[in-house]
């Protein structure tokens, strides 16, 4: 669990959001160790050369008709044999080996890809949460600006009301338009507390501080320049087609010969344990210096039938490497097309712009001259509110395409290369 100091922070920007929701999560951590372990089991080339040493010792009771270590004869008789042997095989040349190191050095590369990808994907997922959060706060500020404005007209038509200028109904419906808009604030206050707790549980924070400001990030006018980061997604398909395509020559590995050369050293000790004839038995640091041995070698394996095995085996890796090549493809186009319609997006965004901007200028000005008439008795309050509402909805959709501007300005930084501008 994350643990933060709060201290009077009370204020929170993207930027800090994303540092904190990366430290904290698990996913993420995981990803991380089992790059750790990727790059702990990977086995370089000249490793793979390094010869298999072992030393080996028995001890063993022969009883009856046995062999004779002294004389290779066979003899009637209970012997003690104790034998002492090095053995080292050196690999000359493994195709197999080869292929498999390649294959462990990529499995570092998809390891990370792989912690990459989660990144992203959780990078994507706050972006949302933080301005989805972040433009219900600014929507609040609106409403509590029209509230205020709402109670004062409320409490101007009580005094005219108290004064026997304004009918009981006005007093109504003021009333009635007045508890609509708490309504409507206390419901945006509510959805606001539920998407920042939503955000706080995503960086992994439990406890969320009674207050929380939401800083808009600086404004983003053009994209992350050419940072030679890719989509991780892309890179992690591309890097597992790669790693197909060495299981492929990993298994026609197995039709090749195998080239290795072999050392070993033994000597031995014996001794009978019942002897007719009296034989004297030569001591043990004798016969253990007497009785050395070695033997150097040189192997070729050529294999030449398995049961048609490793052919159905290349068969199954060629068909998995062509399904990897596809999901790159796929992984390619998706992409391509979630940045041609946030590009299109972005564009319409700022098309609606000025025009949004025009719409804002006029209902305020329309709710200027509306609120004089309603203050002179020449409108009914439900003309009033209709205009009220006009200049509410124009803010709304101003402060909507500013926000799905930045938001949507941010997403292409993240599509193209994995990063925010901030």
């Amino acid at each position: 669990m994350g643990v933060v100091v709060w201290g009077q922070q009370e204020s929170w920007s993207l930027q800090q959001c994303l540092e904190t929701g990366l430290k904290n999560n698990r996913d993420i951590k995981i990803k991380k160790l089992e790059w750790a372990k990727a790059k702990k089991g990977y086995v370089p080339k000249l490793q793979t050369m390094l010869p298999l040493v072992n030393l080996n010792a028995s001890q063993s009771y022969n009883f009856g008709s046995t062999i004779d270590p002294a004389t290779n004869a066979r003899v009637s008789s209970d012997i003690l044999y104790d034998n002492f042997y090095l053995s080292s095989n050196f690999s000359l040349l493994d195709f197999s080996n080869l292929s498999q190191s390649g294959i462990y050095k990529l499995a570092i590369d998809l390891a990370k890809a792989d912690e990459e990808v989660v990144t992203y994907e959780y990078k994507m997922m706050l972006l949302e949460k933080f301005f989805d959060a972040l433009y219900t706060q600014e929507l609040v500020k609106i409403q509590q600006e029209q509230l205020q404005n709402t109670s004062q007209n409320l409490e101007r038509v009580q005094d005219e009301f108290n004064l026997g200028k304004r009918p009981k109904s006005d007093l109504y419906d003021m009333q009635l338009s007045f508890q609509q808009e708490v309504k409507a604030m206390q419901e945006t206050e509510q959805l606001l507390d539920t998407q920042v707790l939503q955000l706080f549980q995503l960086m992994n924070i439990d406890e969320v501080p009674d207050e929380v400001f939401l800083l808009m990030p600086n404004s983003m006018v053009e994209l992350v320049e050419e940072s030679g980061e890719e989509n991780p997604k892309v890179l992690q398909t591309e890097l597992a087609y790669e790693s197909s395509l060495k299981n492929i020559n990993l298994q026609r590995a197995a039709l090749l010969p195998v080239v290795s050369a072999y050392y070993e050293f033994s000597t031995f000790y014996y001794k009978p344990l019942t002897s007719a004839t009296g034989e004297t038995v030569n001591s043990f640091d004798y016969q253990i210096d007497f009785n050395k041995n070695h033997v150097v070698g040189f192997k070729l394996s050529v294999p030449v039938f398995n049961g048609f095995k490793t052919r159905r085996k290349i068969k199954v890796a060629k068909l998995n490497s062509e399904q990897m090549k596809i999901k790159n493809q796929d992984q390619k186009v998706k992409l391509a097309q979630e940045i041609k319609v946030a590009k299109t997006q972005m564009s319409q965004y700022k098309q609606l712009q000025q025009t949004l901007a025009v719409t804002l200028d006029y209902a305020n000005k329309s709710y200027i001259t509306t609120e004089v008439k309603y203050a002179s008795n020449k409108i009914e309050i439900v003309s009033f509110t209709s205009v009220k509402n006009q200049l509410l909805t124009a803010k709304y959709n101003v402060l909507k395409n500013s926000m799905l501007k930045e938001f949507t300005q941010l997403k292409l930084n993240l599509l193209k290369y994995n990063a925010f501008m901030l």
